[in-house]
């Protein structure tokens, strides 16, 4: 399961890291989100900090707030 190389960042590991903007406020719309619900009972609620960058398996799942279809769950084997 490869356990040995989470949990660290150093060369030759995985990295799954979320990189927050502690300070960004933003409403929620439904429309927004990536979710095959269809729903969200947070739709129209004003948040602060908001997920800019998520790294799955040394790749980026989410860039600048973008999802990344072509990069999510890829592994470098």
């Amino acid at each position: 399961m490869g356990l040995p190389q989470k949990g660290s960042l150093r060369i030759g590991s995985d990295a799954d890291l979320a990189i927050i903007d502690l300070n960004a406020e933003w409403t929620v719309h439904e429309t927004d989100l990536h979710s095959s619900a269809g729903f969200s009972i947070y739709d129209g609620r004003k948040l602060r900090g908001r997920v800019v960058h998520t790294l799955s398996r040394g790749g980026f799942a989410l860039r600048n707030g973008q999802l990344q279809t072509d990069e999510v769950g890829v592994a470098d084997t």
